[in-house]
C-alpha cells in the first residue's frame, strides 16, 4: 500500500478541478433556461444556486482540511518527541 495520500484518496477523484467546472456549467445552463422561463422565480432560482455552492465549498473545506491534517503527520519532524 502506499503512503502517498494525493494519489490513493478517494476523494481527491470526486473533488477534482473537472467536476467543479462541469457541476458549476450544468447549474449555469439549468438556471438560465429556468429564469427564461420562470423570471418571477429569479430570487429563489439565485437562493437555491447559492446554497448549492455554499454546501459544495463547505464539503471542499472539510476535504482539504483532512488532507491537509493528513499530510502533516508525514511531514519531518512533526509528531517526533525525544526522549532524554
Amino acid at each position: 500500500m502506499s503512503d502517498n495520500i494525493f494519489t490513493d484518496d478517494p476523494a481527491r477523484q470526486f473533488f477534482s478541478p473537472w467536476w467543479f467546472y462541469l457541476l458549476f456549467g450544468l447549474n449555469l445552463i439549468f438556471l438560465s433556461i429556468l429564469i427564461i422561463f420562470f423570471p418571477a422565480l429569479l430570487s429563489l432560482i439565485v437562493a437555491t444556486f447559492m446554497m448549492m455552492d455554499g454546501l459544495l465549498l463547505l464539503g471542499l473545506a472539510f476535504t482539504v482540511l483532512k488532507i491537509k491534517r493528513k499530510s502533516g503527520k508525514h511531514q519531518p519532524g512533526q509528531g517526533a518527541t525525544i526522549v532524554s
